[in-house]
């Protein structure tokens, strides 16, 4: 499944990303939120793992999940967990964080979290209350203009947008010449990969990763009735209060 489809209606839609290993500042600030399993989505625009202290926890919390709560996208990391495994192609996988995975998997283990890992989409649609948004990791490459062109695309079995999916960062690195750039077929989309001070709105390409691991805070987002609210958490768990 290249592309997970996914109708949200019924209840609340949040939206996090880059968790990389710190699942307990996750859980706390949904707790913070009165997130509600069951009723409830959170959808997370991919890298689970690496650089934090609770990894596996990471990626139990996603790939266990027995409530349907809880979604996500592929993002680079996590197709090092794929790709990179073995202990004879393992370096790249370890120079970016993953040193972690051979000191407390077994390579059964690791084959296991790779298997599940290589279920989950490179991208999410979601239908939430007539609004259709979209999640990927890193972007939706500029040549689309439009959003189901892009779909389309992936489920046709392009192995090498997915490599510009969860690595592409155009949108935030030339950001001021892409601000009236908008994909059709969308209402917005939203992405992690590169970390930002604040979240970033380029067109309609929502950028929400702000470095939790490298000293900075949590951002989830809420996405109701077409406007999308801001909560940022610190390492603790902790509600960020505005100045």
């Amino acid at each position: 499944m290249v592309v997970k489809r996914l109708n949200t209606s019924n209840g609340r839609l949040l939206f996090v990303s880059d968790v990389h290993g710190e699942v307990g500042v996750l859980e706390k600030a949904l707790e913070v939120l009165e997130f509600e399993e069951g009723k409830d989505n959170l959808v997370c625009a991919g890298d689970l793992i690496d650089r934090g202290s609770e990894s596996i926890n990471t990626l139990d919390f996603f790939l266990r999940d027995k409530t349907d709560s809880y979604h996500t996208v592929l993002g680079n990391h996590d197709i090092f967990a794929i790709d990179n495994n073995d202990v004879t192609n393992c370096d790249v996988w370890i120079m970016n964080g993953g040193r972690w995975a051979f000191q407390e998997l077994t390579q059964e283990e690791r084959n296991c979290y790779a298997i599940m890992l290589a279920d989950l989409p490179v991208a999410i649609e979601v239908l939430h209350k007539g609004y259709k948004l979209g999640v990927v990791h890193a972007s939706v490459p500029e040549e689309f203009e439009c959003w189901d062109d892009f779909v389309n695309c992936l489920e046709d079995g392009n192995t090498d947008l997915i490599q510009q999916a969860t690595w592409d960062r155009t949108f935030i690195e030339y950001a001021k010449y892409y601000k009236d750039n908008h994909l059709s077929g969308v209402y917005a989309t939203v992405h992690g990969h590169t970390p930002v001070r604040k979240p970033v709105m380029v067109g309609n390409r929502l950028h929400i990763d702000t470095g939790l691991v490298y000293g900075k805070h949590l951002t989830i987002m809420e996405f109701e009735g077409g406007e999308f609210t801001e909560y940022r958490f610190d390492i603790g768990g902790k509600l960020i209060e505005e100045a």
